[in-house]
């Protein structure tokens, strides 16, 4: 899936003209979403040396041959062929030399060129800084953009080459005479100098790989660096994915952290508002049995003086009672205790019920008068009449 990864490319077309001449054109590709953007670039002649000055560097590199140097041969394949280069060429040993094959119709077009001036070609792009993914040999490339020339039939001769649109194919790939004038080609919507179509096609086609039959040259070096650029590149991918899943799971993890930290802090602080209302109301039970303790120290009774519960008392009972003892806070209950009341115990006597009766309703209506209790009513044999105890609290 290289052809996917590149978003990319530029295309060279690097012509060799004579001995240590050549003529260098480039194109650079650029994916973008479903368009194809196109840069051309300027057309360099004269040694290696100075062609190669011209190109950017940086860019994955499809680089096609043409010129002196590359020979061409076409087959009619009717049947399989078992050894398509000794048919071709059956005098020339095939081990110094890389072929391409570019099968089409019922035919089979043999490119080939020597591995030694390739592979010294190759070295000096390396040592450029060029990487080539892609090399292919001759014009027969040209066949993946046929569809895309702005002609629906015929032939569109570009730079030495003729097209056979209505066939889609290479109809020739000699060489013309040299031309002095070039002119534009209508090509995906672009006008482009004729003398670019090439680089544009072997550029195209490296981005398109997964999806065309490739023409390409077999070229172990070129196609070693190929593979190893993709597995480079899917690795880079992976991580990539990894990294941006890392990053997704520590936001995510850092989100909740901070959301669980918030709920943690409010708990916290209700805890200790909890708490120190719970700190709060101990000491403040402390304080007040601290205080009762120093009020009933110094004879607190409620707020009334004695002589007005004493006088209060006195000038509402009955004639018929008669009074033997008055006690303030004498011995309260449990219950009383809790109620945070003070006493006042009445001892007394009488021989008439009624009487105690009407005094205990007399109590109650006075205003700092909580509550009137009977707690004892019993005879006294010695003298023939009653005794009783009341219980005020106020």
């Amino acid at each position: 899936m290289l052809g996917n990864q590149l978003n990319t490319i530029l295309g060279i077309e690097i012509r060799f003209l004579s001995e240590n001449a050549y003529s260098c054109r480039s194109c650079l590709l650029k994916r973008n979403g479903n368009t194809v953007d196109i840069e051309v670039g300027k057309i360099a002649e004269g040694s290696l040396a100075q062609v190669l000055e011209k190109l950017p560097r940086n860019y994955p590199v499809a680089l096609v041959l043409t010129g002196r140097g590359i020979i061409h041969k076409t087959l009619s394949v009717e049947q399989d062929i078992a050894e398509p280069f000794k048919m071709a060429f059956p005098t020339i040993e095939s081990a110094e030399f890389y072929a391409q094959h570019y099968p089409h119709a019922e035919e089979l077009t043999i490119s080939i060129t020597r591995k030694e001036s390739i592979d010294a070609l190759l070295t000096s792009l390396e040592l450029a800084g060029l990487n080539v993914l892609a090399l292919s040999l001759g014009g027969m490339v040209i066949s993946h953009v046929i569809t895309q020339f702005e002609k629906e039939e015929g032939e569109v001769a570009f730079d030495g080459h003729l097209v056979n649109i209505s066939n889609r194919g290479i109809k020739s790939d000699t060489a013309q005479a040299i031309q002095s004038e070039f002119k534009k080609i209508n090509l995906a919507g672009n006008r482009i100098d004729e003398r670019s179509v090439l680089s544009y096609a072997v550029a195209f086609q490296l981005m398109m790989l997964d999806n065309v039959e490739p023409i390409l040259a077999d070229v172990g070096a070129v196609n070693n660096r190929r593979a190893s650029f993709a597995a480079t590149n899917a690795i880079k991918k992976r991580a990539m994915y990894f990294l941006a899943t890392l990053f997704i799971s520590l936001l995510i993890s850092f989100l909740l952290f901070t959301h669980f930290n918030s709920i943690n802090a409010e708990l916290a602080l209700k805890v200790g508002r909890i708490t120190s209302s719970g700190n709060q109301t101990e000491l403040l039970k402390k304080n007040t049995a601290e205080n009762q303790l120093v009020l009933k120290a110094l004879g607190w009774n409620g707020g009334y003086s004695y002589s007005f519960l004493a006088d209060e008392i006195g000038r509402s009972m009955p004639k018929q009672l008669a009074l033997t003892e008055l006690s303030f806070n004498g011995n309260p209950t449990k219950l009383e205790k809790q109620s945070k009341s003070t006493l006042i115990d009445i001892l007394g006597s009488s021989d008439n019920l009624m009487a105690v009766n009407n005094w205990i309703y007399i109590l109650k209506e006075k205003k700092w008068v909580k509550k009137v209790s009977l707690l004892k009513y019993e005879e006294d044999q010695e003298r023939e009449t009653f005794r009783f105890t009341l219980r005020i609290e106020y």
